[in-house]
């Protein structure tokens, strides 16, 4: 495989960038470029970082001023205090995703840092890439009617967990929804789909479900069990499911894998 440089040119050419280093070079790594990423993501630090995170819940409990500064406040503004260190938002998501620059440990594997958040209770919906008028046009298409034509002309899709992948698949040509968790594809306590991923599961679409390969078997089990669980809702309904497999030497995610290799023929067919 040929190595990739796609994107890149577009980073470099940027002297003044309104996303800081450590989140450029974030989706740097995976391929992704400048304008795509500018598209999609937004930077926030300080108190307008918690504060934007916590937004609904701080008002479901009197808000966050001196006033009205009750202890359950304080417990969730000191929780995620972390947030004021800084992360990048996906834009216009129902609710708040982030993914910090100082990352707090999971309190239940104190070994494991949480990466991505989304505010405690809430309903983690699923997040839809916006095109860029460049990526879009690589696409044959306009960013306002990307996803009315993915839906209404029955193109394959990609379900992936987390928004960086689906940006890369997106920017690679698969229009990919990101689950906030290999979990997060149902409503809660149903096997009923989302309905931001219902609307696509539609008779004779194929469907790639595009997980992370993991080394230790525990998580892999969880990881595969959650795919098949999936799998078969989405064949219930039609859909043609596969699973692009890789090995774990060339990335854990897809979009470390493309982002090694130029051509993602390899690992399923764009239309």
């Amino acid at each position: 495989m040929t190595k990739n440089t796609i994107g890149q040119e577009d980073w470099e050419e940027r002297e003044e960038r309104e996303l800081p280093e450590p989140v450029s070079k974030d989706f740097r790594k995976s391929g992704i470029s400048y304008s795509l990423a500018k598209t999609n993501v937004e930077y926030r630090e300080g108190h307008e970082a918690s504060e934007y995170f916590l937004g609904e819940i701080l008002e479901s409990l009197g808000g966050h001023s001196t006033q009205y500064f009750t202890e359950e406040v304080q417990r969730l503004t000191n929780k995620y205090s972390f947030l004021r260190d800084g992360a990048w938002f996906a834009k216009d998501a129902s609710v708040p995703y982030c993914k910090p620059l100082n990352p707090r440990r999971d309190v239940y594997n104190l070994h494991k840092l949480v990466k991505y958040e989304t505010p405690p209770g809430a309903r983690a919906a699923p997040l839809l890439p916006a095109l860029d008028s460049l990526t879009a046009e690589k696409l044959g298409t306009k960013p306002e009617f990307f996803w009315h034509e993915v839906v209404s002309r029955g193109r394959s899709i990609g379900i992936t967990e987390g928004f960086k992948k689906g940006l890369c698949l997106c920017a690679y040509g698969l229009p990919s929804i990101a689950i906030r968790g290999v979990t997060q594809w149902h409503l809660k306590d149903t096997s009923e789909l989302h309905p931001e991923i219902e609307r696509f599961a539609t008779e004779g679409r194929t469907i790639y479900v595009l997980f992370d390969q993991d080394k230790k078997p525990k998580t892999r089990n969880q990881v595969d069990k959650q795919r098949m669980k999936l799998s078969r809702v989405l064949e219930q309904k039609g859909c043609d499911v596969r699973f692009p497999e890789w090995n774990l030497d060339e990335g854990k995610g897809i979009d470390d894998v493309l982002a090694k290799y130029i051509d993602p023929n390899d690992l399923f067919d764009r239309e």
